[in-house]
Formats: structure tokens, sequence, C-alpha cells
């Protein structure tokens, strides 16, 4: 509860919270979830808590909240951002994300694959 008002007051100067997804880009396919892994040049041992911090917090509060891909990294995977709203604000939010897949040309249909 303390952490859900704490995050919801952060709307009363805000309309929009925007993050990076992930704080780096995905992880080898043959990565145990359960070792450490690597990031920009150190090791650690946590993947939830150094991997993806900025999206556990707002599953644990129910704020509405989504990821756009937004790009490629120095690596050539995909990168994305996420955007999140005060609570049931779920339509305003699908309108911001609308709104900036318009502004970066992102297509409404991924590419078939082969």
């Amino acid at each position: 509860t303390n952490l859900f008002k704490r995050l919801q007051a952060l709307f009363d100067s805000a309309d929009l919270l925007v993050t990076p997804t992930l704080t780096r880009t995905a992880l080898p396919l043959d990565t145990d979830l359960f070792d450490p892994f690597e990031m920009d040049g150190r090791y650690y041992d946590g993947i939830r808590t150094h991997w993806y911090p900025w999206t556990m917090v707002f599953n644990m509060t129910g704020h509405p909240a989504i990821t756009l891909p937004s790009g490629l990294a120095r690596d050539g995977l995909p990168v994305g951002i996420q955007f999140v709203t005060r609570w049931g604000s779920d339509e305003q939010l699908l309108r911001d994300a609308a709104i900036f897949e318009q502004a970066m040309g992102i297509p409404g249909q991924p590419p078939d694959v082969i």
C-alpha cells in the first residue's frame, strides 16, 4: 500500500513516467536464470533485480504500464521503452503508446518470420 501511494503521488506532477524496459539487451538463450550474468563488463547475481528492475514495481502496484520497441542497441538487438501512468488511466496510456508508435514509425504488425 505504501509503495502504491508513493507511486501514485508521482502523478500529481506528471502524466506519464518513461523508463527503459530492461537494463541491457536480451541475454543469450542458454543463460541459466539463476547464474550471474554480465552487463556492461560487470557480473550481477540477480537477474530480476538487475535486468528488469523497472517492470517489477509496477507489477506489484498494478499501475498501467506498456513496453514498446524503441530501436536497436549497439549490439544490434532490440530495446524497449516503458510508459507508466496513474492507476485507472489505461485508456490514456494506450493513446500515449499509439502516439509514440506513430512518431517512431513502428509498424502495426510484426514482419512474417519464416
